[in-house]
């Protein structure tokens, strides 16, 4: 507007629009959109290539895999890790490397608004301290919502 007033254009026909409170194509009523993760996927279209892995190394991502293997309430958590380490194997063999890409409570972007809103629609379970002999208090989704045990978790299974 401050370019039109120099050019001595009428400002009234600017006005008779609504000027947007926020970007309307990341916002709806209620707040951010949701991303679709899927959306993109749907674009890809499946290669069957054979590759001969002789000598080949697999990097998973570490928050899928996180969610991938499942455990109960009440298991021991040595028991839970050795799951994990047996799923690795099983599916990708021995050479590995699992990334886990956290972003800290400060970090201010899509990511973490969007980890922060899936949180919030699971009830939350409190902090939990434990070491690799006790049994879970608690089931895989409560207890992996709350940051600081999935911290913990991840530095005792890494």
């Amino acid at each position: 507007m401050s370019i039109t007033k120099s050019f001595e254009d009428d400002l009234e026909t600017f006005f008779k629009y609504e000027l947007a409170p926020y970007p309307l194509s990341l916002f709806d009523l209620i707040g951010m959109f949701k991303t679709q993760k899927s959306a993109i996927y749907d674009c890809f279209q499946c290669v069957n290539v054979e590759i001969h892995n002789t000598n080949t190394t697999y990097i998973i991502d570490g928050g899928y895999i996180l969610h991938r293997v499942v455990w109960v309430r009440e298991e021991i958590f040595d028991t839970i890790f050795e799951k994990y380490v047996h799923y690795v194997h099983r599916h990708f063999g021995h050479n590995v490397i699992t990334v886990f890409d956290g972003y800290s409570d400060y970090t201010k972007n899509i990511k973490v608004v969007e980890q922060r809103r899936r949180t919030t629609k699971i009830s939350l379970s409190s902090d939990v301290l434990f070491d690799r002999f006790m049994t879970v208090p608690t089931n895989q989704q409560q207890f992996l919502a709350n940051t600081h045990n999935k911290s913990r978790f991840i530095s005792m299974l890494s």
